[in-house]
């Protein structure tokens, strides 16, 4: 059976802040369960308005960027679930 995956925001001491279980759409806005520091659960909303005032956040440099990160990312979850079954 695979590992539950989680989301987790950290901060620059390595300190997961956010740790998101499911994010999903509720009620027209972008939802996720997930714990503050931790321990207080909780759910957390994206409104249309502050999802669309994110994209004046974002420049290209940043979509470039972002989409190497996926890359690199696949790759990384893919050595952990190896490494989970090499263990078994």
């Amino acid at each position: 059976m695979a590992k539950k995956i989680t989301l987790d925001i950290i901060n620059a001491q390595g300190t997961s802040l956010v740790s998101a279980k499911k994010i999903y759409i509720r009620d027209n806005k972008i939802a996720m369960d997930g714990n503050i520091m931790g321990t207080m659960p909780g759910q957390f909303y994206i409104t249309p308005a502050n999802l669309y005032k994110a994209t004046k956040l974002i420049d290209f440099a940043f979509i470039k960027g972002a989409i190497k990160l996926l890359k690199q990312g696949k790759k990384d979850y893919e050595a952990e679930l190896a490494a989970e079954e090499a263990k078994k």
